[in-house]
């Protein structure tokens, strides 16, 4: 039985591949749940277990009676290929990179196991990331949300976005995989054909569906006032206990963060004080309805940023183009948005 693994990055269309999967013959795709429980269709889930594997120290006689369990349904439904298509994989916490668990699948699936990847324009994939994140309740704008994301708290998902390191280490480590772009994947029918052959199907979809379909700009700038206030609301209305501050450095920074973005710390007040609670609150008082600005999301970035974001970005398609088999140039990756 053929194992193959959809190693999703992020806003790579991950989850409209997963709907159609299912869907598809000669493939018998491993679903996607919490747990190792059954899934409705009887499929054996592996959700948030691959990527834990080394630090759980899964028995590996249970491994086996896993992948027995999953390959007799395949047969069962008269399929070669057994797909796993998982964001998890790629999106996971950075002391399990992607390489690491990429080669751990390798060394409890034997080296016949295949790998695929779809890459995306890092810009086009730093935005969408954005707007999923204001979508999930961040209060930051883009140009915070990018220091963030290069600060040392957070560089790790940088880090797993660096598409040369993976590719050019599992090159030289012999396995098999292949590696899709993502704007011909949408955009190309045949790349999807040759996409779904890969994953095992024998005959692939004429259409993914849009699984997760973002707003506008205009709507989700609106949205992430919404979620200031509500932040802001949150942080100074609640109780603030010195164990509690204690035991939430997280909860302390952000509201320094917070209160360094409302301009409303003169530094005679740590962020965390009832003082400076007292001011954010007073500033919501007087700001309960704040306004999206007229042009939607500001893209715009301190030319310090943008060219610091250019050098990882341009380090990480070093190469790109000889494990994708096309040039990845016209669809700008590594480049500026204009």
């Amino acid at each position: 039985m053929r194992w193959v693994f959809h190693m999703g990055f992020p806003k790579t269309a991950t989850t409209s591949i997963q709907a159609v999967l299912p869907e598809l013959s000669g493939v018998f795709f491993a679903g996607k749940e919490q747990g190792f429980v059954h899934g409705q269709q009887g499929e054996l889930i592996l959700r948030r277990w691959l990527p834990n594997l080394t630090r759980w120290n899964t028995p590996v006689h249970l491994l086996a009676e896993w992948r027995r369990e999953i390959e007799n349904m395949a047969t069962a439904a008269g399929a070669a290929t057994v797909a796993v298509s998982e964001e998890d994989l790629t999106n996971f916490p950075a002391a399990m990179p992607p390489l690491e668990i990429c080669l751990n699948i390798v060394n409890l699936f034997g080296p016949d196991v295949s790998f695929v990847f779809v890459v995306r324009n890092h810009w086009d994939l730093l935005r969408s990331t954005y707007k999923e994140r204001v979508k999930n309740g961040m209060p930051y704008d883009f140009r915070h949300f990018c220091v963030d994301l290069i600060s040392t708290r957070h560089y790790g998902m940088l880090h797993k976005w660096n598409y040369a390191r993976l590719f050019s280490s599992m090159a030289q480590s012999g396995v098999d995989f292949h590696v899709f772009l993502f704007e011909r994947f949408i955009s190309d029918q045949s790349c999807r054909d040759r996409f779904f052959s890969v994953m095992g199907a024998t005959e692939p979809p004429q259409e993914i569906p849009h699984e997760n379909p973002t707003a506008g700009d205009q709507a989700l700038e609106w949205l992430r006032t919404q979620n200031l206030a509500m932040l802001g609301g949150v942080f100074a209305l609640a109780p603030v206990p010195s164990e509690f501050l204690k035991m939430h450095e997280r909860d302390r920074a952000q509201l320094e963060w917070l209160a360094h973005y409302l301009e409303v710390s003169d530094g005679t007040f740590s962020a965390w004080s009832v003082e400076m609670r007292e001011k954010i609150k007073q500033h919501w008082v007087l700001n309960q309805d704040p306004k999206s600005a007229a042009t939607g999301i500001d893209w715009s970035l301190p030319p310090k940023l943008t060219e610091e974001l250019m050098q990882i970005f341009d380090a990480s398609c070093f190469g790109l183009d000889a494990f994708v088999g096309e040039p990845a140039a016209p669809y700008g990756y590594a480049q500026p948005p204009s």
